[in-house]
């Protein structure tokens, strides 16, 4: 009867301790005065006090209670440093670590301490394990990722670990190429890594986006045309993929882009009357101020060009038509051309048009859009269908894309 009194007692107790610990952890130890888990978060929290005798002896209890617990070791090593003791912190850090390698803080003293010693591998090596085990902390990691990815000494053992394929690698690049201040430092990263095994899809689209929000167009189509297959670098034509035949299309700006509009059907479909495939819109009777289906060019300014094309309508109806647009992307020249538009029923049909790029234009966006002056003009029923879209040069009858 005396032993399951005291067994009781002793499950009870632990129960109490247990249910106190993280929520008032001296009012668990006063349940159970070994309770490992309370007496670490009474140490926490007399650090955060800075109390650090007291933080100190609590840690070292913690240790005595559950000796594989590291993060005890963690907190005496923010006792060691408030102390100025670098050397016991570092120890005590190694300590902490290895008893508790999922610990983020202990992980992120560690990174710091290997940073400081000027070992960047070894932190990258912390802070990859820190973003596996939280990828919640990537919104404080990544800023300093991306800053060292920056900085050409700890460049190379960045790349090193990217190219490991940690699974925090593509969000990271995304992020980097949209936070750093200056776009030349994103070419020795990216490029290191297509050299190394290459980038996805969504890693080079975010290189090409941020040459294109600074309006490096040449260097964003490189990095573009970088992630072709070698048959895709082949047919390329201006605009590219003119017939709408690539199956498995690259994506991008210098690919067709399809927006998405309300009341608005826009993709590339089978030819419903021959072989191969075609741009197929379709209204549906809606309000849509329709400009979605572009593409950015790059033609060489100071030469005449002729856009042409085939299209073929069925029962479009609409206040004015749809239309062909080449739009300056930089500078202030504008609409550089704007086709008659079209609307009704018609078989298929060759279409031309001329123009000029001036000089203070050097990439455009060509744009299939509904021709509308006010918003009653944009309600449109029917089909049309476009294929066979190319831009040549007056003179020489066609163009010369950038040098990939």
């Amino acid at each position: 009867m005396g032993v399951a009194v005291v067994a009781g007692w002793r499950i009870f107790t632990l129960a109490m301790s247990d249910f106190f610990a993280d929520s008032d952890p001296a009012r668990a130890l006063e349940w159970r005065s070994t309770h490992p888990d309370a007496l670490l978060r009474l140490a926490e929290l007399r650090l955060a006090e800075r109390r650090f005798p007291e933080a100190g002896t609590l840690a070292q209890r913690a240790l005595a209670a559950n000796p594989l617990d590291g993060r005890a070791y963690r907190v005496l090593a923010d006792v060691a440093r408030e102390q100025g003791d670098p050397v016991r912190q570092r120890t005590l850090i190694e300590l902490a670590v290895q008893h508790a390698p999922r610990d983020i803080a202990a992980r992120t003293w560690a990174a710091q301490i290997a940073l400081e010693q000027g070992d960047a591998a070894a932190a990258f090596s912390h802070y990859d394990r820190i973003l596996r085990v939280a990828p919640e902390a990537q919104t404080t990691i990544f800023p300093v990722l991306a800053g060292f990815a920056a900085m050409p000494g700890a460049r190379d053992a960045l790349v090193s670990r990217l190219a490991e394929q940690p699974p925090w690698r593509a969000s990271l690049l995304v992020y980097f190429a949209g936070t750093t201040p200056s776009a030349d430092d994103l070419p020795p990263v990216f490029e290191a890594l297509r050299a190394m095994g290459g980038l996805s899809p969504d890693e080079n689209a975010a290189l090409v986006g941020r040459f294109v929000r600074d309006r490096r167009w040449d260097e964003a189509f490189v990095a573009w045309a970088g992630g072709l297959s070698a048959a895709q670098l082949a047919a390329l034509g201006t605009p590219v993929n003119p017939g709408f035949e690539d199956a498995a299309p690259p994506s991008g700006p210098f690919e067709w882009k399809f927006g998405r509009v309300a009341g608005v059907d826009a993709g590339i479909r089978p030819l419903p009357d021959a072989d191969g495939h075609a741009l197929r819109i379709e209204f549906q009777g809606q309000r849509s101020a329709f400009r979605d289906v572009r593409q950015l060019l790059l033609l060489p300014p100071g030469s005449g060009y002729q856009l042409r094309w085939r299209s073929r309508f069925d029962e479009l109806q609409a206040a004015r038509g749809l239309r062909w647009t080449v739009t300056c992307a930089d500078g202030t020249a504008g609409v550089i051309l704007a086709t008659e538009p079209s609307a009704g029923s018609s078989p298929w049909r060759q279409h031309a048009a001329a123009f000029d790029v001036p000089a203070e234009c050097p990439a455009q966006w060509l744009t299939l859009e509904l021709d509308a002056r006010i918003a009653a003009e944009t309600q449109a029923m029917g089909t049309a269908w476009f294929d066979d879209v190319e831009v040549v040069s007056r003179d020489a009858g066609q163009v010369d894309l950038p040098k990939s």
